[in-house]
C-alpha cells in the first residue's frame, strides 16, 4: 500500500509538471531570486538599524545647528551602505513584478488539456480517439454513412495496439472497419490514403472486416456489424 502511496505522488508529481506552461521554469528562478534578494535586505536593514536610528538623532542635531555632528558620526561608506539597501529593495520589487506578469502570461497562452474522456455518450476513448462500436448490423456504405453523420469514419486503424484494442472490445460479432479495395486497387482507408500493410489482409478486392483475432474482406453488401473512429481534433 505505501509503495502504491508513493508511485501515485511521484506519477501526480510528473502529471503536474508536464502541464506546466512554457517558461515556468523561468518564473520559479526568477521568484526564488526574489526571495533571496529579500532577506539580503532584511539582514542589511537589521545591520544598519542603529545607524538608521544615530542618523535621525543627527539630523535633530542638524537642525539645531550642529551640522559637522553628522560628518563625523557617518562617513561615506554608511551612506554608500543605505543608498545599496535602497536599490536592492527596487530590485526585489522589480523582479516580483516580472515574475508575476510572466505567471500570468503563461497561464492564459497555455493550451488547456483535453479533458480524460472527450467523446460523446456510447463512445469510448482509447488513445486519442473516440471509439463506437455498434450493436446492429448494416452493409458497409451504410456503415461509413452512420460515422459520417457523426464527424467520424468507420475504424482507421494505424497501430498494432489499436487493432488489438478493437478486436478484444468488438466481442464476437465481424465488425466493418475503414479498408476498401476496389479491382486493380490497393487496398485504402476512408480518407483516400494508402494501408501500409500495418496487418495482414487478403488481396480480394472487397471491404475488410474485424473476425476473431484477424482482418478478413467480403462482399460490401454484406450485413454487419461496423466500429466507427472519430480522432481527437474532432468535437461531437
Amino acid at each position: 500500500m505505501q509503495r502504491q502511496a508513493l508511485r501515485s505522488e511521484s506519477e501526480e508529481e510528473a502529471w503536474v509538471r508536464r502541464r506546466e506552461p512554457p517558461g515556468a521554469g523561468r518564473v520559479r528562478a526568477s521568484a526564488a531570486l526574489g526571495w533571496r534578494f529579500l532577506l539580503l535586505y532584511l539582514a542589511a536593514h537589521s545591520a544598519l538599524q542603529p545607524a538608521l536610528i544615530a542618523l535621525q538623532e543627527g539630523e535633530e542635531e542638524e537642525r539645531s545647528g550642529k551640522a559637522d555632528f553628522i560628518c563625523r558620526r557617518f562617513p561615506v561608506p554608511v551612506i554608500a551602505l543605505v543608498l545599496l539597501t535602497v536599490l536592492i529593495l527596487a530590485l526585489i520589487l522589480g523582479i516580483i513584478v516580472q515574475a508575476v506578469t510572466q505567471s500570468k502570461a503563461s497561464v492564459d497562452s497555455s493550451p488547456r488539456p483535453p479533458p480524460s474522456d472527450p467523446c460523446a455518450d456510447g463512445w469510448i476513448w482509447y488513445r486519442r480517439k473516440c471509439y463506437f462500436f455498434s450493436e446492429d448490423s448494416r452493409d458497409w456504405d451504410t456503415a461509413q454513412s452512420f460515422c459520417t453523420s457523426h464527424k467520424a469514419s468507420l475504424a482507421h486503424i494505424e497501430t498494432r495496439q489499436e487493432l488489438d484494442f478493437t478486436i478484444h472490445r468488438k466481442g464476437r460479432s465481424d465488425h466493418w472497419i475503414g479498408l476498401r479495395r476496389e479491382q486493380g486497387q490497393p487496398w485504402r482507408w476512408t480518407d483516400g490514403s494508402e494501408f501500409n500493410n500495418t496487418f495482414s489482409i487478403s488481396q480480394e478486392p472487397g471491404c475488410a472486416y474485424l473476425t476473431d483475432g484477424s482482418v478478413r474482406s467480403a462482399n460490401c453488401l454484406m450485413y454487419r456489424n461496423w466500429i466507427c473512429t472519430q480522432p481527437e481534433q474532432h468535437r461531437f
